[in-house]
């Protein structure tokens, strides 16, 4: 027991590190685009943080599996390292139970990823579509910053505002630019206000320039038209209806409960792998344990970047599968039970990989 207490520390604080910087890595890299996308009008900027911890989950259930691989290679090898392995192998302890006592943190990681897939990752996505939807609806003007452009009603028009009331409603020293491209490939139109605002109406949302001027035509031939007017009218967007954008048809954002009968392929697929993602976890111990054997002279770090590229192709196996079931050739029942079992017989080839050269050899020389 003071050994697998011994084992299971050792386990955990380098999975934990790992862990740590991975999350810290993700949670800075994405929260930086994400102002990124909110200081150039494409998101609003009071639902980036709701927008950060509601994707939160997806990842973890991707870095948590990985960390624990990290961790288990890490730690194992490090005792490799320092002839401690060898200690506890001379003292009786076989590579199998020792094994079994790098399980012990993976059986409660493999219990952590199965909620987070099963549960808080899909809730965590119906929550982040909420977020956007209500973004939308409150239209494409709560993301115009003042002093920067905002390209609205397709990509054909570009809008810019010096000033901006806080309610997004109210646009003071506004200028757009639109390509005509139905009127021709060089026909553009150049409109100066003073101010502009929203209007509805009769179902639709415009913005309504005031006191302004309007240049138009074709810019290759100079053919320009200028015009005055005191109040000038674009159509921003439609209302939509439940099967518009708003409406939310992604399968991450569905709960395991809904998908659980389903006839969708795609839906069966993701069903199968939130399955099987918890499975993985036990498999990449066993393999991060497998590979972690290595000597004084090679280093801890000696097998990590075979250990890290192997994980990855057992990821994209795993992936693959699931593509295959979307597309309808590979019965959704078999799941990514297949994928397991390979990686299962992997992990113990490489385990036992000594032991068999051993009998190969032997064998050899009788014969």
């Amino acid at each position: 027991m003071r050994v697998f207490r011994y084992l299971f520390k050792e386990v955990l604080g380098s999975f934990v590190g790992v862990s740590t910087l991975l999350i810290v890595i993700f949670v800075s890299s994405t929260f930086v685009r994400y102002l990124a996308d909110a200081a150039s009008g494409r998101l609003p900027s009071d639902i980036v943080f709701a927008v950060l911890m509601y994707r939160l989950p997806g990842f973890l259930e991707l870095i948590v599996p990985l960390s624990l691989f990290l961790g288990v290679m890490l730690a194992f090898g490090r005792l490799y390292v320092e002839s401690e392995m060898i200690v506890l192998q001379a003292c009786g302890l076989s590579k199998m139970r020792l094994m079994m006592y790098s399980q012990g943190l993976a059986v409660i990681v493999m219990g952590l990823v199965a909620v987070l897939t099963l549960y808080v990752s899909p809730l965590g996505m119906e929550k982040y579509y909420d977020v956007k939807a209500e973004a939308e609806t409150q239209g494409s003007f709560n993301t115009v910053v003042a002093g920067s452009f905002k390209q609205f009603g397709g990509s054909d028009v570009v809008l810019y505002a010096g000033e901006v009331t806080d309610n997004k409603t109210l646009l003071s020293d506004v200028f757009v630019a639109q390509s005509l491209k139905s009127s021709g490939p060089n026909k553009i139109s150049l409109v100066k206000a003073k101010e502009g605002r929203i209007v509805n109406k009769d179902g639709h949302r415009y913005l309504e320039l005031e006191d302004g001027v309007q240049i138009s035509g074709d810019i290759q031939t100079n053919d320009l038209t200028v015009t005055r007017y005191d109040i000038f009218g674009y159509l921003v967007e439609e209302q939509q209806d439940e099967e518009g954008p708003l409406a939310i048809s992604d399968i991450d954002a569905k709960s395991t409960v809904d998908l659980i009968g389903s006839k969708k392929r795609k839906e069966q697929a993701a069903l199968q792998w939130r399955i099987g993602l918890p499975f993985m976890v036990p498999i990449i111990a066993l393999i991060a344990f497998a590979m972690s054997e290595t000597s004084h002279r090679r280093g801890r770090y000696f097998k990590l970047l075979p250990g890290i590229i192997l994980y990855f192709v057992y990821f994209v196996s795993a992936t693959g599968v699931k593509t295959l079931i979307e597309d309808g050739k590979m019965p959704a029942d078999l799941g990514l039970w297949p994928v397991h079992l390979l990686f299962l017989l992997v992990g113990f080839g490489i385990l036992f990989m000594s032991e068999i050269r051993h009998r190969l050899f032997h064998r050899g020389k009788g014969a």
